[in-house]
Order: structure tokens, then sequence, then C-alpha cells
């Protein structure tokens, strides 16, 4: 019989998208998960997330 003694299985799932408002200012939305579940019992499973958006006003 095969045991796992250490390891973890991690899945990462990322996307952003940007989109222009008009000619000099820009949206970009993304979002970032990480979940890590490990093989052991005496480890705990953590899942971390990072979501948001950000603005760039562009000077011409």
């Amino acid at each position: 019989q095969n045991l796992a003694t250490a390891g973890q299985r991690a899945v990462t799932i990322q996307f952003s998208g940007d989109y222009n408002l008009t000619k000099q200012l820009m949206l970009r939305l993304y979002f970032d998960r990480r979940v890590n579940t490990p093989f052991i019992s005496t480890s705990f499973p953590t899942a971390n997330t990072n979501a948001g958006f950000a603005l760039r006003f562009q000077l011409r």
C-alpha cells in the first residue's frame, strides 16, 4: 500500500482584463486564487484570494 508522507497539491487560477474607458483612462480588473491541499492530515489546507481593480490615467 502506497501512502503519501509529504507533499501537497497546488491549484492556481489567475486572470485579468483591461478596458479603455477613454483615450486617457484605462481600467484593469484582476483575480488570483491559490489553493494548497496537503497530502498528509497534520497540515491544514490554505486558500488565498486576491482581487481588485486599478485605474490608470495617462497625461498626453
